[in-house]
């Protein structure tokens, strides 16, 4: 639909004007401050929403003001919008269909036959990134493989914006990470906080003693039989003590000599089996284990600060390892970004994305001329193909003939009613030249 006609009364500088468009272009010229953005904010007033209206729509000393826009296809009649405003700040819209019906939700039914930033190309170059990407994806084709995109991030995305989803993923991999982050951060510190501390097995204090206790028993037994070879030696000596007094007597007791001597044999065998005896027994020291059991403590403490060391150097291992595995999950998630906007095919050549936003030609859309930037919105509304196929254009004045020239030709091949405001002295041309709140003859 376009505007069939408009009718404007005491708003802003408007005095009374009515306009019945025939071209596809509406050139709205005349100079400053006559009432030519007066024209293109009645419509916006009429069509916006009271988000479009400003402090003052009234004409300063009126009490009331409208604008009556009758819209329409190929010059029929289908709706009579309608807006007035009083001097006590009221606007009231009004919507009736050509055969008189009346809708109780006035601005939702006009809402529903525009998009966010109809009326004014140049809302889409300064629209919010997401709005962009909103209106941009709608209109291109875009492959995003929700599955591939899990497998790399480990997150169920859901949403209707691509971008927003990749981007959403990412925010949340980078939340994880920034968790994780703060995690190995703290195991780090312990790990650092913490010193080298040799491996050593922990000892059992009641084993040591135990032991201990064998050792004791085992050179009390040495001790005692130590003490046996000592009285088989002064058994021994004593034998032979006698045995020399013997031989004094050896005439007289020759026979109990002989007796004597025989008994020796045994006694002598007898050290010596308890000599082979003692020398196969260890040589038994307590000092050894007293050591040990003194050291007990010590040891156990080391054995106790390596394992809280090592606990400590696996807690870090293992932060690090969900660091480093969330920073793979970032970069592949930018990777497939990257792979989903190259592969996405975009209403405009050259049209694409990157960290700043929207490009034409690898340049930020920011930058780009304002000429650029309405060309682009143009075709963004476009293949957007609302119901209301209304343009408004206030930067007229910053066209060249040749801009000129492509929207004039954009208009007629996209069936779009553009509206251009310009500045001008006089009237040139098929236009609609106002001068003091009306149009001039």
């Amino acid at each position: 639909m376009e505007i069939i006609e408009l009718q404007v009364e005491n708003v802003k500088r408007i005095n009374a004007l009515t306009i019945k468009p025939t071209e596809a272009v509406v050139e709205i010229t005349g100079k400053n401050e006559q009432g030519k953005s007066s024209t293109l904010d009645s419509i916006l007033f009429a069509l916006g929403g009271k988000g479009k209206i400003g402090d003052m729509p009234l004409r300063k000393g009126k009490d009331k003001g409208e604008v009556l826009i009758v819209l329409g296809d190929n010059g029929i009649p289908k709706y009579r919008v309608s807006r007035t405003f009083t001097k006590a700040g009221k606007s009231t819209l009004k919507v009736e269909s050509a055969d008189g019906a009346t809708f109780k939700s006035p601005q939702s039914l006009i809402d529903s036959f525009k998009e966010d930033v109809a009326f004014n190309p140049e809302d889409f170059a300064n629209a919010d990134e997401t709005t962009q990407r909103r209106m941009l994806f709608s209109v291109s084709e875009v492959n995003l493989d929700t599955e591939k995109l899990k497998s790399l991030s480990g997150v169920t995305a859901t949403g209707d914006d691509p971008l927003a989803i990749i981007q959403n993923t990412y925010r949340v991999v980078y939340n994880n990470r920034t968790l994780a982050g703060h995690s190995l951060k703290n195991a780090k510190s312990l790990v650092e906080s913490s010193p080298e501390v040799k491996k050593i097995a922990p000892v059992s204090s009641a084993e040591l003693l135990k032991e201990r206790k064998e050792i004791e028993e085992r050179i009390w037994e040495v001790a005692e039989q130590k003490e046996h070879l000592v009285d088989l030696r002064n058994s021994e000596a004593e034998g032979k003590e006698e045995a020399t007094a013997l031989r004094q007597k050896i005439e007289a007791l020759e026979k109990e000599l002989g007796e004597n001597e025989a008994n020796q044999v045994p006694l002598a065998e007898k050290v010596k089996a308890q000599e082979k005896k003692i020398a196969a027994y260890p040589k038994y020291s307590l000092a050894e284990i007293d050591e040990k059991i003194n050291n007990a403590d010590a040891v156990n403490q080391q054995a106790r600060d390596y394992e809280t060391r090592q606990a400590k150097v696996a807690e870090l291992a293992k932060q690090q390892k969900a660091w480093d595995a969330y920073t793979e999950k970032l970069m592949g998630i930018k990777d497939y970004e990257q792979e989903v906007i190259a592969s996405a095919k975009f209403p405009i050549p050259k049209l694409g994305f990157d960290e700043s936003g929207v490009t034409l030609e690898g340049i930020p859309l920011n930058q780009r001329g304002e000429s650029k930037k309405i060309l682009l919105g143009m075709t963004i509304l476009s293949a957007l193909n609302p119901k209301l196929r209304i343009i408004l254009i206030r930067a007229g004045n910053d066209f060249d003939s040749e801009t000129k020239t492509k929207i004039f030709a954009w208009a007629r091949q996209n069936n779009f009613q553009v509206w251009i405001e310009r500045v001008a002295d006089k009237k040139e041309g098929v236009c609609f030249y106002i001068e003091d709140g009306a149009v001039s003859s």
